[in-house]
This record gives C-alpha cells, sequence and structure tokens, in this order.
C-alpha cells in the first residue's frame, strides 16, 4: 500500500474491515486540519473500494489496472467529487442535485458508489438540505463522505446522520520518518503539505513561502507590535500570496509564539538572525492567552473567506492584522 501518510494506515484497514464484514455505514464525515493529507486520503480509500482485484485491504497499490483503477484519474462512474468550484466560494444546490442524479443511475461495475464532498463547511443552507434529503434514505450501496475541518460548521442535521471519525494527527517521530523517506525518494508526497497542527512538534517543511517570505512576515508583525506601520498598509503586501499559505504561515508563527512563552525554542523553523530577534521579542511581549486568541482569529478569517463569497481576502488580512496591533499594543 503507498500514496497515503502512515498515520491514516490504521483508519484504511478498519474502514475496509468494515466493508468486508458488511458492517460499513452510508455516510462518514471526518474531520481534520488542512494539510494533514486527509483529501488524499479519501480519493485513495474511494479508488481501493472500487477496486475489482482480491485482496485489496492488505496488499493494494493504486497502480492497479484493474477496469474499475484503470479509469479512476480519468473518470470512474461510479465516484464523485464535489468540492467549491472555486476558493472560498461555495457548494451550491446544483452541484449537490448532481450528487443526488448520480445516486440514482446503476452502479457500472454492479457495485458500490462513491461521493466525497470536500470542504463540507462550505455548503450553502440549500444544498445542506438537498444532500439531508439523500441521507435520508441513502440508495443501495451508496457511500458518501463529507470532509471538513470543524464540525460546528456543518449543518446539525446532516453531520447527525453521519458517522462521525477524527482524522488521526502524525506523532513527531512519524513526521520525521517521512522527511526521511522523502529523502529518499521513496514517498510520493511533499513533506511540505503537511499543515499540522496541535502537536508540539512544528517544522518548517509544512510552509510553502521561502524563508525570506516567512522573514518579511515577522519584520511586520513586529513593526506593526512597534506601531511603526500601519495595519491596513501592511496587509496590501500579502494581498498576493496564496489564501492558504498566508494563513498556515501565520498560525505557525501564532503556535511558536506560545512554544516560546514557555520556555520552548524555534526547533526547526529556519530564520535569519534578525527575524529570531524580533521574534524573541514579541514572545516576551505578548501573553499565551493572547497569542491563542489570535489563533482563534485565524482560523476564524480563514473560514468566513471560505465559505462567504462577499468576504475579501484582503478583508481578512486586514482583520487579522488590525487584530494583532490590538493585541500586542495593549499587551506593551
Amino acid at each position: 500500500m503507498n500514496r497515503i501518510y502512515p498515520w491514516f494506515e490504521d483508519l484504511y484497514h478498519k474502514i475496509h474491515l468494515y466493508k468486508e464484514n458488511e458492517k460499513l455505514g452510508h455516510a462518514y464525515l471526518i474531520l481534520g486540519h488542512e494539510g494533514l493529507g486527509t483529501s488524499h486520503f479519501c480519493l485513495f480509500l474511494a479508488q481501493s473500494l472500487l477496486c475489482q482485484s482480491e485482496n485489496k485491504s492488505s496488499t493494494w497499490d493504486e497502480t492497479c489496472q484493474c477496469q474499475s483503477c484503470g479509469i479512476f484519474k480519468s473518470g470512474n462512474p461510479d465516484f464523485l467529487l464535489v468540492e467549491p468550484r472555486e476558493e472560498g466560494k461555495q457548494i451550491t444546490i446544483e452541484q449537490i442535485r448532481k450528487v443526488s442524479h448520480f445516486f440514482s443511475l446503476k452502479s457500472h461495475y454492479e457495485g458500490q458508489k462513491i461521493c466525497v464532498v470536500n470542504s463540507a463547511e462550505s455548503m450553502n443552507t440549500n444544498a445542506s438540505n438537498a444532500l439531508l434529503k439523500i441521507l435520508e434514505e441513502p440508495p443501495k450501496n451508496a457511500l458518501i463522505i463529507l470532509l471538513g475541518q470543524s464540525v460546528g460548521l456543518i449543518a446539525p442535521t446532516v453531520r447527525s446522520r453521519c458517522q462521525i471519525i477524527k482524522a488521526p494527527e502524525p506523532s513527531e517521530d512519524e513526521i520525521m520518518a517521512l522527511w526521511s523517506q522523502n529523502e529518499k525518494n521513496s514517498f510520493p508526497l511533499e513533506p511540505r503539505d503537511i499543515s499540522y497542527y496541535g502537536n508540539s512538534f512544528i517544522g518548517r517543511d509544512q510552509l510553502k513561502p521561502s524563508i525570506k517570505e516567512l522573514d518579511s512576515l515577522i519584520e511586520d508583525l513586529h513593526a506593526l507590535a512597534m506601531e511603526e506601520r500601519c495595519p491596513i498598509s501592511s496587509a496590501k503586501k500579502y494581498s498576493n500570496w496564496k489564501s492558504s499559505e498566508f494563513f498556515n504561515s501565520l498560525e505557525l508563527l501564532g503556535r511558536h509564539l506560545i512554544l516560546m512563552s514557555y520556555g520552548h525554542g524555534l526547533r526547526r523553523l529556519q530564520l535569519s538572525t534578525l527575524a529570531k530577534e524580533n521574534f524573541s521579542i514579541l514572545s516576551q511581549a505578548l501573553p499565551s492567552d493572547s497569542a491563542f486568541k489570535l489563533i482563534a482569529s485565524i482560523n476564524l478569517q480563514r473560514n468566513l473567506f471560505r465559505r462567504s463569497p462577499g468576504v475579501r481576502f484582503l478583508d481578512a488580512i486586514e482583520t487579522i492584522f488590525v487584530q494583532w496591533v490590538t493585541k500586542t499594543r495593549r499587551s506593551s
């Protein structure tokens, strides 16, 4: 078995065991932070569940050339992926109606039909209600997998009809082992795609921005805290960043501020000498409880940007920087 992060292997085998014992449910909601590899895992899982070969639960490899696997990436008629058409957009009722039509058709390979709904929080009210009707009367051999980051952002009526699974999270040892494998070109996914929150280990390879860009972000945060720059004008500098890179980078720095407030070092976060000095000043000036509140604000703005078409990326950056100024200047 390959092409999923090792922390998903137990869940993979567990779901296949459910199917073998005819105990597989019709709907699952998998919750996990962005970057854990959840979407990769679900695509891998869906292909393996639809595979027509034998012994796939223990030895299956996505290079399988059975009829189902051979056309999976180009378009397997028994698989449907639903996700926002653009970053920050909603999943619409028209997209969910396609799910209903998808399940109304007979299975092409006379087996299971699987639909994965990525960024389930992005469903608007009408879309959620339309999906609810499918969940209330699921077609035979239908499997619906919802992927989300926050259970509270998914309609209660929808989540109550799903079995909820918390995505496994990697240990420091697993991440380090993954890096070691990647150095030998034996693991297909980039370590920098890991955007892991909650573990005391935080590494530089979960960031896509360069060290220079990260230094620049720290310089601006320091200047804002020292009343040397305006949050509105500073925000414009980051409007050309990819939103995921900005939010993930800022949250990573926030978590390092928390670690440093409890006496931990910068670990594997590589910065210039000046950036380290500025970051040290910030860690001393900002109480840990304020850092936690800032991280909560970052996550709030990230979710608002994704779920609300009217929220511009620049608006989210400005809000975070204004709150940063309020917290740091009040603390100092």
